[in-house]
């Protein structure tokens, strides 16, 4: 039997290497929408952020960073807006434990 080697990613806030299972990913759709993808399925650029509020406030500080991660030109009406998302989805989702929900 095989065994599954963790798969390791990059946060784009604070820059450390964490397992893809304990990051948040988020993607660019075609249409030029962040959405979080809870699952890793969704096709699109994606780009991984720790699940803490200081990274997420940090990783988005800078939409040049997002928009050279990701390879496109979002406006900050896009990206600002899902921060705010981000940060309350993490709340949210800090005070889980069951199955966390997806926002878009």
């Amino acid at each position: 039997m095989k065994l599954l080697k963790d798969v390791i990613r990059t946060c784009i806030g604070c820059r450390g290497k964490f397992s893809q299972k304990t990051l948040l990913r988020f993607v660019c759709q075609k249409n030029e929408t962040l959405r979080i993808d809870n699952r890793r399925r969704l096709h699109g650029r994606g780009a991984y952020v720790c699940r803490s509020q200081p990274c997420i406030q940090k990783a988005f500080k800078a939409p040049r960073r997002i928009n050279s991660l990701l390879r496109v030109q979002l406006t900050n009406e896009v990206i600002e807006p899902f921060e705010k998302v981000l940060l309350q989805w993490t709340e949210k989702s800090a005070g889980t434990t069951g199955k966390k929900e997806e926002l878009s």
